[in-house]
């Protein structure tokens, strides 16, 4: 058997979850006010509390790497990587476009997972299923709403637009016509813990997992320190 724990801190809603033999024990998803480093670990206590599963009989810990803020990601692996080394248990690393993007597993539509980037600019990548797994169609990248709905637009087929950046740019998205369209339910714009597990899942019955010393945020430009920007 093989229980996990997922936990995606990109965005100012953290979402975590544990999945056993791919059923969902528990799912958990809070705004984050003061910080992820405040809140984190008490998730996460509650998270498996409400899964009825005790930390040491874990068997892997999934985190989303990025892109997102860049402090919410720190804090996430940060958490992952000590459960992990701890445990002696696999670390999976996911992205958080993809993880979100799994939230439209059921639509034949592309799926765009849009992530605000601020500074006039979202992280971006578009998805489709095929044979029961994510074909990347665009990859990740940072850009401004224009360029991601340019880039939307060549693909050719109707795209349905989730995530933080699919809402603060939904006036630029809709002015792109009817082609590509924003998610109505409002649940396709929230982080995917579940989804994240899932993919994770996916990776560890391929025999793959990340080196806990070696994996590294994926933040697709660099922070203030760096010269880039947002925190």
């Amino acid at each position: 058997m093989t229980c996990l724990l997922a936990i995606d801190t990109s965005t100012t809603t953290a979402a975590l979850a544990v999945v056993a033999n791919g059923v969902t024990l528990a799912e958990h998803s809070a705004h984050v006010v003061n910080g992820h480093g405040a809140e984190l670990v008490p998730l996460i206590v509650a998270t498996l509390r409400d899964a009825d599963v005790p930390v040491r009989t874990l068997n892997a810990v999934a985190v989303a790497v990025g892109p997102g803020t860049f402090t919410g990601i720190r804090v996430g692996m940060a958490a992952a990587k000590g459960l992990a080394l701890a445990l002696g248990i696999p670390l999976v690393g996911i992205s958080a476009l993809a993880a979100l993007a799994m939230r439209g597993v059921a639509t034949e539509q592309v799926i765009a997972p849009l992530l605000d980037a601020r500074r006039g600019e979202m992280y971006a990548a578009a998805y489709a299923w095929s044979d029961g797994a994510l074909q990347t169609l665009v990859p990740e990248s940072v850009a401004t709403p224009a360029v991601v709905v340019q880039q939307l637009l060549a693909l050719g087929r109707p795209v349905i637009c989730l995530g933080d950046g699919a809402l603060r740019y939904a006036e630029v998205v809709a002015a792109s016509g009817d082609r590509i369209v924003v998610a109505a339910d409002p649940a396709w714009h929230l982080p995917s813990a579940d989804g994240l597990a899932r993919l994770a899942l996916q990776r560890l019955a391929n025999r793959e997992q990340d080196d806990v010393a070696t994996l590294a945020p994926r933040y697709l430009r660099a922070s203030y320190a760096e010269g880039g920007g947002i925190c």
